[in-house]
Order: structure tokens, then C-alpha cells, then sequence
């Protein structure tokens, strides 16, 4: 099974690795969001991939977007809902 955490404030892709199933599986989970990434609206997906791809933290994000942090957890928390919805149509 994959799932989606969060760890040290980074959006990981979870797998349990002892069934080699589940690295073909991760593989085609990563392609899947990033379709589905691109899909986002302009500002969630630059939020997205800053948060997800570059690893940034939400005070940095908001640094680079000129927006309060607030409203970056905001996003993420719509990300990581829209994410996690996308990986359980799969």
C-alpha cells in the first residue's frame, strides 16, 4: 500500500518496500502526481512544486510567492487533499 505523510514538514510517497510491487507501483504513484500537479491551477501548482518537488518549507514558499505563510498552508492542505483523492481513484 502507498501513502501519503508528511515528514519534517515534506509530502512523501510511502511504500512499504519489502514487495517488489510496490516500487513499480511508487514509480507509476510519482507519475500520477505529477500529471496531476500540472492539472493544479496556477498558484497551486507553483505552490506544489516548490513544497513537493524542491522540498521547501511553507515560511520559504511564502518568501518566494509574496504571500503570507498562512495562506501557503492553505494550499498545501488543498494539495495534499486533492493528492491524496487522485492516488485512491487510482
Amino acid at each position: 500500500m502507498i501513502t501519503l505523510e508528511e515528514n519534517n514538514g515534506f509530502l512523501m510517497a510511502v511504500a512499504d518496500w519489502n514487495f517488489p510491487e510496490n516500487r513499480i507501483i511508487s514509480q507509476e504513484n510519482q507519475e500520477l502526481i505529477n500529471q496531476a500537479v500540472e492539472n493544479l491551477p496556477e498558484m497551486l501548482k507553483q505552490t506544489a512544486q516548490l513544497y513537493i518537488f524542491d522540498h521547501l518549507p511553507p515560511k520559504e514558499i511564502a518568501k518566494l510567492l509574496n504571500c503570507p505563510p498562512g495562506t501557503v498552508k492553505s494550499r498545501t492542505f488543498r494539495i495534499k487533499r486533492y493528492l491524496s483523492e487522485v492516488l485512491k481513484e487510482k
